[in-house]
């Protein structure tokens, strides 16, 4: 339908295998089939849909080719790059998908699309500490520690065992980069100097809202964080900051014209979370 959307982000695909820690390929095709079902015509992905950091294109192309060609044969594909496949804007034309990435986009109705990376210090462009991070732990999944990436940023003992690891099997090119990380763990920081995951929402939303006014746009909806929200702005601004979440727990937000949904897949179908007029 016109104005129908499906916008999701963050499903960091890889190839399969026990390091790969997207583990949704059934149920994100059931989602797609449902969304074709229901009259979706465009697919908005906000970014980090690809695992380019761990893995390559060629991989993660021949673990994926039907479910990509199944996106790219239903729907009209945009593809705003984020941190993990920022690699995807220099390919001319992502191959299967058959779209050219972007950074950003201003989508019908003034709502603004970007991944959001760019307000994280250690994922911000120019920064390569959130990259070198979550190649160590591709290595220590490898190793055994599977899905131990889902804890950096938490626990300071999470840093200091990785930190343990790395010493322990002299992966010396690697330590300057978690002494980085120690410091910020120990000052128990995160997310823009925040631990509490709270204050770390708070300092997304004052960004949104920062771009939803230099951007005169009604609604923002980034990426990144892997939690999904709908927030009316504070301000004197109109206007409602969106966060797509992550394909890894499989959210979305479905665009029906004016109202946005932030939604969670369950078999078999979509169920709201939240949902905020624009």
């Amino acid at each position: 339908m016109k104005d129908w959307r499906l916008i999701f982000s963050d499903h960091h695909i890889g190839p399969g295998g026990k390091v790969d820690d997207f583990k949704h390929r059934g149920p994100l095709m059931r989602l797609l089939m449902w969304a074709h079902a229901m009259g979706i015509r465009e697919i908005v992905i906000v970014g980090d849909f690809l695992e380019l950091w761990q893995f390559t294109l060629d991989q993660i192309l021949e673990h994926n080719a039907e479910l990509f060609r199944f996106m790219q044969e239903h729907f009209k594909i945009i593809y705003v790059a984020g941190n993990h496949d920022w690699l995807t804007l220099a390919f001319g034309t992502i191959p299967i998908l058959e779209v050219k990435a972007v950074e950003n986009v201003m989508l019908p109705g003034d709502i603004w699309v970007e991944h959001g990376h760019r307000f994280d210090p250690f994922n911000k462009p120019g920064s390569n500490t959130g990259r070198r991070i979550t190649k160590i732990a591709g290595v220590l999944e490898q190793m055994g520690y599977e899905d131990i990436d889902k804890d950096f940023g938490k626990h300071k003992r999470t840093a200091q065992m990785i930190y343990r690891v790395l010493r322990e099997q002299r992966k010396q090119g690697w330590k300057h980069v978690f002494k980085k990380y120690m410091r910020f763990a120990e000052n128990g920081r995160a997310w823009d100097g925040f631990d509490d995951p709270t204050l770390a929402a708070y300092a997304y939303q004052e960004h949104a809202f920062n771009v939803m006014k230099a951007r005169k746009a009604r609604a923002v909806i980034f990426g990144h964080t892997h939690e999904p929200c709908a927030v009316h702005s504070p301000h004197r601004i109109p206007g409602v900051y969106f966060n797509s979440g992550t394909g890894l727990d499989m959210h979305m937000i479905v665009q029906k014209g004016g109202l946005l949904e932030v939604m969670k897949w369950q078999e078999p179908k979509p169920h709201v979370i939240a949902e905020e007029w624009i």
